[in-house]
């Protein structure tokens, strides 16, 4: 074998340099890699709980348990013998098969009503809804006095549809006056509204939030949420519906009226209706 020169011999120390320190950086990028995957990993104590991430269930869903109350505020049933043996207050049960809401009152399912009396023939003098052979004969059989009764085929066709106004960031404390002012996209007669916060009122006055359509108030009692509580679905005192028809492209305002200690953050109004 030939005697190599100093040039040959420095030339090779080099390639043999390079050679090593791309390995060496090559085994640096696998190792920080590697600590990345390690770094992200979801540990399973933070998987459904707290201030951690959701889980998913044997569907692949997250379990309703893990959802803000908003989100399964209402459950549809084939019927009313279908429902659950004992609901769950501020739940909206829906029968399929008169399309027909109701509330769990704590020891039995109520008829959610707001245009129209549950159907009889022997009530006079008022409107109500009509009973199931008025719907089929399409009038008023049966009746006695100066009653008419209204054939409910439109409202069975329709299902309930509802939305949710967020009127704050979640984080700064809430104040009195307009939150949010928006215009409607569609027409609904309004069944239920409710309003939720982030963080909860911790002591004063009772959270009061009023809602406004064409600067008219449609309450006949406002929404409240009471200290140390999240929901109005909890609430002593319920809202009252004054005017449940909600146009189309008309002006809304929530407003809240009164506020106690101002702990509370992150305003939601949720409207629901058909």
């Amino acid at each position: 074998m030939p005697q190599q020169t100093d040039s040959q011999l420095t030339t090779q120390a080099n390639v043999i340099r390079n050679e090593t320190v791309k390995k060496a950086n090559t085994k640096v990028r696998v190792a920080d890699m590697v600590q990345n995957v390690i770094d992200s990993k979801i540990n399973n104590d933070k998987i459904g709980a707290a201030n951690g991430v959701a889980g998913l269930d044997g569907s692949g869903k997250v379990p309703s348990a893990q959802l803000p109350s908003y989100v399964d505020d209402v459950l549809t049933y084939a019927n009313l013998a279908a429902f659950p043996g004992a609901g769950a207050t501020g739940i909206i049960y829906i029968a399929e098969d008169t399309n027909l809401s109701y509330r769990w009152s704590g020891s039995a399912y109520v008829l959610i009503t707001s245009q129209v009396n549950n159907a009889s023939e022997t009530v006079a003098g008022i409107v109500e809804e009509a009973t199931d052979a008025q719907t089929s004969a399409g009038t008023s059989v049966g009746e006695t006095g100066a009653k008419l009764s209204v054939t409910p085929l439109k409202l069975k066709n329709q299902k309930l549809k509802s939305f949710i106004v967020p009127c704050s960031d979640e984080v700064t404390a809430l104040t009195t006056g307009t939150k949010i002012t928006f215009w409607t996209t569609f027409a609904m007669t309004l069944l239920d509204v409710r309003s939720t916060l982030v963080t909860a009122q911790s002591a004063g006055s009772i959270f009061t939030v009023d809602i406004k359509v064409e600067g008219v108030s449609i309450l006949s009692t406002k929404i409240t949420i009471d200290n140390t509580e999240n929901k109005s679905t909890t609430a002593v005192t319920p809202p009252v519906i004054s005017n449940p028809n909600l146009g189309d492209d008309v002006k809304v305002e929530i407003v809240i009226d009164q506020i106690g200690n101002g702990t509370a953050k992150g305003l939601k109004v949720a409207f629901i209706g058909h």
